[in-house]
């Protein structure tokens, strides 16, 4: 998928993900409302909350504008290793093209950084998203290369070892089509949870 296709998709459904956990808060002690703001609490950590509570409006801007840079420079980041990419113009890791930067091994050093420093969460938050929309495309996604890698076909094209859902091709109308159905389905959710952002700005200012 393109860069520009990531960030719209992933935005979209991030939203739409955290609509849906909002909307969950309200499920009170419930299972799902303790997964709820247990998920809430990972992408807005207490103190955050606390400072919104507190009057420190300009801490909480700063944190929030921290997370939506983290989260599309994630959204963007899995295709450092192809030069026609964003970030490839500038820089490019020398490696082929959905392989390294495409396997679980980043998301776990992401995630071990992540422990830490809360921005870290929406960093990986995006390269999930990245990787999700990319494993379900037509060549889809080895997660554990270099132990599993693509068949290669003549004429440049690779594949997943038995990858069947196929969605869209890269640069094809397909994955136009795709774009616009995953932003599409995703204002449906979020319209519907449109509660639940009421109750995740009352959990905030609580």
């Amino acid at each position: 998928m393109m860069g520009k296709h990531h960030v719209t998709v992933n935005t979209a459904v991030g939203i739409a993900m955290i609509a849906s956990l909002s909307a969950g808060i309200e499920q009170g002690t419930s299972l799902l409302g303790r997964w709820s703001r247990a998920g809430l609490g990972v992408l807005v950590p207490e103190q955050v909350s606390l400072s919104f509570s507190s009057g420190f409006i300009f801490q909480t801007f700063v944190y929030l504008f921290g997370a939506g840079f983290f989260f599309w420079a994630g959204s963007l980041l899995p295709d450092i290793d192809s030069e026609d990419s964003t970030f490839g113009k500038h820089f490019h890791l020398p490696v082929k093209h959905r392989t390294w930067t495409h396997s679980i091994w980043p998301c776990i050093l992401i995630g071990l950084l992540a422990i830490p420093t809360p921005w870290f969460r929406w960093l990986l938050f995006g390269y999930l998203l990245h990787i999700a929309g990319d494993a379900v495309s037509a060549a889809g996604i080895c997660f554990s290369y270099p132990f599993k890698k693509y068949r290669e076909y003549p004429g440049g094209a690779f594949v997943a070892p038995g990858h069947k859902c196929k969605l869209y091709r890269t640069r094809d109308k397909s994955e136009k089509r795709f774009v616009i159905i995953m932003v599409l389905c995703s204002v449906l959710v979020s319209v519907l949870c449109w509660r639940g952002f009421v109750n995740f700005a009352s959990w905030v200012l609580a």
